[in-house]
């Protein structure tokens, strides 16, 4: 399956049956983001991505499974409300990434 950043900011992990285009499992239904492919891809050069179930760290890519960009521009910096926002850099969104590793199983 090709990898596409989409515009919720999670990585293509799924494909439209109908469209057979790259979709987010994770979002749609959520919000039309999960279907539109991000054509301006952001510079993750020297991020890190967590786990969001753990503590393992890895070199961020749009490579790693269920990568979702969290810096300037993405959902967690331009959606933040006040609650969430103290989590957001002075740069514009979160200082790391979120990815899962597998830590929980597959299934």
């Amino acid at each position: 399956m090709l990898k596409v950043l989409m515009k919720c900011g999670h990585v293509s992990n799924a494909i439209d049956e109908k469209t057979k285009k790259p979709v987010c499992a994770i979002c749609i239904g959520l919000t039309d983001k999960a279907e539109i492919v991000e054509e301006n891809l952001p510079d993750i050069t020297n991020r890190i991505a967590k786990c969001s179930c753990c503590e393992n760290r890895q070199p961020s890519s749009f490579k790693i499974p269920f990568f979702e960009f969290c810096g300037k521009n993405s959902k967690h910096d331009l959606d933040a409300d006040e609650h969430y926002r103290e989590d957001v850099c002075k740069h514009g969104g979160l200082e790391h990434d979120y990815y899962y590793c597998g830590c929980f199983g597959w299934d």
